[in-house]
């Protein structure tokens, strides 16, 4: 085979491995863990408690607000929570 065949051959092989990645990847998307941000820069760090076992720990962005990600199967208790509920804590 001359080079440029094989350069045609990798490129075809290397396109239809990419699909294939990118179809496993759309079948094995999972939904997103939710981000809640505490809209007042100056209050102190506090951990969002969603159960007796289940406490998710807040951190800082680089504007000093408080972040929390909660993993996507704790997303709809963590959106009934009180600091949710009452506005101090805002879903992005």
């Amino acid at each position: 085979m001359s080079e440029e065949s094989q350069e045609n051959v990798s490129s075809k092989a290397k396109k239809s491995a990419a699909k294939k990645t990118l179809n496993d990847q759309v079948v094995k998307a999972t939904p997103k863990d939710a981000v809640f941000v505490c809209l007042d820069a100056s209050c102190p760090r506090f951990d969002l408690v969603l159960d007796v076992n289940e406490t998710i720990r807040g951190f800082r962005n680089s504007e000093g607000h408080l972040v929390f990600t909660v993993p996507a199967e704790l997303a709809e208790r963590a959106r009934k929570h009180f600091h949710v509920t009452n506005g101090r804590l805002v879903e992005s």
